[in-house]
């Protein structure tokens, strides 16, 4: 299910994730990340349990993976799985365990879409209905 948190909130978790990534990391990879771009990908899951799936894959493929825990002071409930952070590790490692998913949506985007699609469908309901008046 969808946590529903704000841009503002995934971004501070989303940090909290690179933090755990960085300081937990071997310095051989993480100066490999750093040398190649230190790629940073948000992706999303369809639910909590996906997400332990995949990071119980990504650990058996010997790869840094946490998920992290929300402490529950403003948006989500104390002790919510909100992000896994993968890696730093290569590409093609990272793509055996991510690759299957999609980017995660822009919320703006995705209600300018749905907005734009209601505004057509009002407009044609209001022509249909317009029509309907004239031919009384």
């Amino acid at each position: 299910h969808d946590l529903n948190m704000s841009v503002g909130k995934v971004a501070a978790q989303v940090g909290h994730a690179v933090h755990h990534a960085v300081t937990n990391s071997r310095w051989r990879d993480l100066k490999d990340w750093e040398r190649s771009g230190s790629k940073k990908v948000t992706l999303k899951v369809d639910s909590e349990e996906q997400l332990h799936d995949i990071c119980k894959d990504a650990t058996s493929k010997g790869l840094l993976a946490e998920t992290i825990q929300d402490a529950g002071h403003t948006e989500v409930e104390p002790g919510t799985t909100t992000v896994l952070a993968i890696g730093p590790a290569e590409a093609k490692d990272l793509d055996a365990v991510t690759g299957h998913l999609k980017p995660l949506p822009d919320r703006a985007q995705q209600l300018e879409r749905n907005n734009k699609k209601l505004l057509e469908r009002a407009e044609r309901l209001q022509k249909e209905l317009d029509e309907e008046k004239r031919k009384r």
